[in-house]
């Protein structure tokens, strides 16, 4: 790519270095071009992302709509950090384009590892898997105005309209993702809409499992049942480290109580595999009213589909 004088005489907004990254990584030249347009609109507006963001909205608002919205109309939303921009859009429902999407579920990841920024190489896969749905017809696209129309994507439509031009409605990525992605389905982003909790006494228990109850649960892990009783009487052992809740009472007899998601988290960190015990949590009758806290436990993202074009 040309280098472009600029009169300042400061270069590319985008240094060589992150060029021959996004090279790199797949990206195409039309797409290493709109980012350095991007990076460089923000350095000419002083570094003032807000005023970009803004007049952003307005060209998508204007194109869509017909005619011209002006950027004041927009006011951006700052938020103290990552995670409280997370949770301003997790179970919300959204029409965003691919572009966008990839972004928050990349912000997503970032926030479960504990970091502010989303990694752009993650994004721009999110990205790439999203785009070849679409081009094959497996996620729906629509227009950014009210009604919100399907669009039919055809082969001559370049990238960037289809990733930045037209939205994707949560409903909608939702369907594509559970038939083609189900890992993502752990995603806040994609969550169903908080629906009212039951009444008190309908909720199935989720009372400490008794020693003995363990035992059955798990059974499938080890069949050495003594084993089991060894290490989970040890408070200390990486098995029942940090899941015994109180016991039964003193005397012959006794057991210990235990938290079964706790116990599962340890088990995962000694190599047993999170999609059998994913499955124990589904299917066991002692571990079934657990499944929902052993879910809100997982990390979304887990296999990010072989290739990252599911």
């Amino acid at each position: 790519m040309t280098k472009q004088r600029k009169p300042d005489e400061q270069g590319d907004a985008l240094t060589s270095g992150a060029i021959a990254t996004m090279r790199e990584l797949g990206f195409s030249e039309a797409q290493i071009e709109a980012q350095r347009q991007a990076a460089e609109r923000i350095r000419a507006a002083g570094g003032f992302k807000n005023w970009v963001v803004m007049c952003e909205a307005a060209r998508i608002a204007s194109e869509a709509r017909g005619y011209t919205v002006q950027p004041e109309v927009f006011t951006p939303t700052w938020f103290q950090d990552a995670r409280a921009k997370l949770d301003s859009m997790a179970g919300k429902p959204m029409r965003t384009s691919i572009f966008g999407w990839a972004d928050h579920f990349a912000l997503e990841l970032a926030v479960l590892n504990g970091k502010e920024k989303a990694d752009r190489m993650l994004a721009h896969r999110f990205e790439q898997a999203m785009l070849h749905a679409a081009r094959n017809g497996n996620l729906r696209m629509r227009t950014f105005d009210i009604v919100g129309a399907p669009v039919e994507v055809t082969t001559d439509m370049p990238d960037d309209a289809i990733t930045q031009r037209l939205g994707v409605d949560t409903v909608d990525l939702r369907v594509w993702v559970a038939v083609h992605w189900p890992a993502l389905m752990q995603s806040r982003l994609l969550a169903e809409p908080t629906v009212q909790k039951s009444a008190p006494g309908d909720e199935e228990s989720t009372l400490p499992l008794k020693t003995t109850e363990v035992l059955q649960a798990f059974s499938f892990v080890f069949a050495n049942h003594q084993t089991w009783k060894q290490m989970l009487s040890d408070k200390r052992s990486t098995i029942a480290q940090g899941a015994i809740k109180g016991n039964t009472g003193k005397g012959r007899g006794a057991q210990n109580l235990f938290d079964p998601v706790c116990i599962a988290e340890n088990l995962v960190k000694n190599g047993i595999d999170r999609s059998r015990l994913s499955t124990a949590f589904r299917t066991e009758n002692l571990l079934k009213p657990w499944e929902a806290k052993w879910k809100a436990t997982m990390t979304p993202f887990g296999d990010i589909a072989p290739g990252f074009a599911p």
